[in-house]
């Protein structure tokens, strides 16, 4: 895939880079049986300016020759058109029943979708089906300015948002998730969907050991989550890929130097791979 032009820093040195989008729907190996509760994906950008530093997704950057593990979130691309493929291949009988989760790769409302809308363009083409299965992952409250288009699609299709936190700790958040929001925003907007009738729950991925698995601290997140209207909690451990390696244990020899033996033999197994 050729690299669009490069469309202006956006502090950090991020740059954006505009591409047609020629695929949207992806098939997800719970398709396959594969243990995914979807079975479809749908990510409006590629890359991910948030730049978690576990990010398993950052491996995706390398099919397009950036081997950089933190080119993930210093060029973010930005699929233009994805709204009209998405319109387009859900007309095909093969997406019936389809199971399609937004965010899988990526965050659909990270900072680019302020000013590109692509996750937006995408919902409005959405609600103009019917009987779809939805879900859409975020750690932004930016979500909240859809609201509107949420609404009309839990009318017509089954809906679920999927709230990420991983820490009701600031500092955890900075230092693990440079550029989300606060865990207060993030509860807020749990909060406001769940008041305007959007079934949201608790996304609690990963759990890292020595950084946020004390269980007292996952109760208490658990507990602000579900205070704050989240319908379920998901939890799960860490993904960690090769590609995130070298930016997670950057983060983890600066803040985190005791949890390092947590991840020693991981860390020889993905250095040698």
């Amino acid at each position: 895939m050729p690299l669009g032009p490069p469309v202006g820093d956006h502090g950090a040195d991020v740059v954006y880079r505009e591409i047609p989008c020629k695929t949207i729907i992806g098939r997800s190996p719970g398709a396959a049986g594969g243990g995914y509760p979807f079975s479809h994906t749908v990510n409006p950008y590629r890359g991910c300016e948030i730049g978690c530093t576990y990010c398993y997704a950052r491996y995706t950057h390398a099919y397009l020759g950036l081997d950089d593990p933190f080119a993930f979130e210093r060029q973010v691309f930005v699929k233009l058109g994805a709204d009209r493929r998405v319109a387009h291949d859900l007309r095909d009988d093969h997406f019936a029943g389809a199971e399609i989760a937004i965010g899988t790769a990526t965050d659909p409302y990270q900072p680019a979708e302020r000013r590109y809308r692509v996750t937006r363009r995408i919902l409005e083409k959405l609600a103009a089906f019917s009987g779809l299965t939805l879900s859409i992952t975020t750690k932004s409250p930016l979500i909240l300015d859809d609201l509107h288009l949420l609404l009309r699609l839990a009318r017509k299709s089954t809906l679920t948002v999927h709230m990420s936190l991983i820490s009701l700790d600031a500092d955890v958040i900075r230092r693990l998730e440079p550029k989300a929001a606060t865990p207060q925003k993030r509860l807020e907007a749990i909060a406001c969907l769940a008041r305007h009738g959007i079934r949201v729950g608790l996304f609690l991925m990963p759990i890292i050991p020595g950084i946020n698995d004390d269980p007292r601290q996952i109760e208490r997140l658990e507990t602000a989550a579900r205070r704050a209207g989240a319908a379920f909690v998901c939890k799960g451990r860490m993904n960690l890929r090769k590609a995130a390696w070298p930016v997670f244990a950057r983060m983890l020899n600066t803040h985190y130097p005791e949890a390092a033996n947590h991840f020693a033999a991981r860390a020889e197994r993905l250095t040698r791979a």
